[in-house]
């Protein structure tokens, strides 16, 4: 399998109504509820394969309830307001409000971004030593 064959990248993925949506850093839909951000990061296997190792975390509007130790979000639909509940994993952040939410998700893509500058910048320096 050659590089080009294999997907790799960032995705981001929102959660709104009943639905779980593809989606972009530069347009968060209003009526998300979290959005799951997943790196998938090439590799070398031991074979000498190509592959893909896979990293993921949730942002979440709502908040931690420590009596039932989840997540609790408050999702709209046509039948009206109600509250979900998820297991909190290490790498979740639980925001209280909406505007904290998108400044994680932009926060997020902000230091994704200079991390591939920096490899770039630095993968440039090297081949020209």
């Amino acid at each position: 399998m050659s590089l080009n064959n294999v997907d790799y990248g960032i995705k981001v993925f929102y959660a709104l109504n009943n639905s779980i949506i593809p989606g972009n850093f530069e347009s968060i839909p209003s009526d998300a509820f979290y959005a799951r951000i997943v790196q998938r990061l090439p590799f070398i296997n031991i074979n000498g394969y190509f592959d893909v190792c896979e990293v993921s975390f949730t942002i979440f509007i709502g908040k931690y309830n420590s009596d039932l130790k989840k997540i609790e979000v408050i999702s709209v639909n046509d039948e009206g307001e109600y509250s979900l509940y998820f297991n909190k994993d290490n790498n979740d952040i639980v925001c209280d409000s909406r505007e904290s939410f998108v400044e994680q998700i932009l926060r997020f893509k902000f230091n994704y971004d200079n991390l591939q500058e920096q490899i770039y910048t630095s993968k440039k320096l090297e081949l020209s030593i």
